[in-house]
């Protein structure tokens, strides 16, 4: 489906009841997505990759409505990509044990795919085209910069230490049940 809000260079995901932009119909996106991203982008490994870069930041910053609508592909001479990121919001969650991303994400039999959790993300890796190695260098990598610099660009964009109160919650050093 294109939307014309990107003047027919943009194809985006869609959400409960509509087509997607890769032309079914979809309640959540699912592994099948993939897939689909990857017969039609220029760079699918690329894609797939930094689809999973995507989703680890999610469970980072505990962004529990990281819905379809969220991603997109743009056209350009080359041919679709990925669009880059938007809509990148932290929670005011405050649980300890349980949050859950919008989109099923892992392949873990005895947990929830939509639990953000270490485990789910690495059970997923192959879906984007990572090895259970590269993931993992992923996740961590990403955990120790979004740990060290949130509040330094939350500074850095004019947010309130009311702002940084309200949202401290959702990173992962308040947030134990990431590395479960």
């Amino acid at each position: 489906m294109v939307n014309s809000d990107c003047n027919s260079r943009c194809w985006r995901v869609g959400h409960s009841g509509t087509h997607t932009g890769f032309g079914k119909k979809a309640l959540l996106p699912s592994r099948d997505d993939l897939h689909d991203l990857r017969a039609v982008s220029t760079h699918p490994r690329e894609d797939a990759h930094e689809l999973f870069r995507r989703a680890v930041l999610n469970a980072l910053i505990a962004n529990e409505d990281d819905h379809p609508r969220n991603h997109a592909l743009v056209h350009d001479q080359a041919g679709w990509r990925l669009s880059p990121a938007y809509d990148l919001t932290p929670s005011t969650s405050k649980s300890q044990d349980e949050r859950r991303f919008a989109m099923r994400i892992g392949r873990l039999h005895d947990v929830s795919p939509r639990l953000m959790r270490r485990s789910v993300l690495i059970s997923a890796a192959g879906d984007f085209l990572l090895s259970e190695k590269e993931a993992k260098a992923i996740i961590d990598e990403m955990k120790e910069t979004v740990v060290s610099r949130w509040r330094s660009i939350l500074d850095e964009v004019g947010g309130t230490k009311a702002t940084a109160t309200l949202v401290e919650h959702a990173f992962p050093e308040r947030y134990p049940g990431f590395e479960y």
